[in-house]
């Protein structure tokens, strides 16, 4: 199985329209967009990662 995902890692990867539509509907029951949802959990699990260790903060920068 992951020879599939590394293969699609470079290519550009497009969903049928009920694939998008249903996390964009579930994202505006949080109040916000796909992509704000996901730079909130962006922030957490990095704050997670530091508070933990497991990274240094240079790493953001790149």
């Amino acid at each position: 199985m992951e020879q599939p995902w590394e293969q699609m890692a470079g290519e550009h990867v497009s969903f049928d329209a009920h694939t998008v539509e249903l996390p964009t509907a579930q994202a505006q029951d949080f109040g916000a967009s796909v992509n704000e949802l996901a730079a909130e959990r962006d922030r957490w699990q990095i704050a997670l990662m530091r508070a933990l260790g497991a990274t240094d903060r240079t790493a953001e920068s790149a």
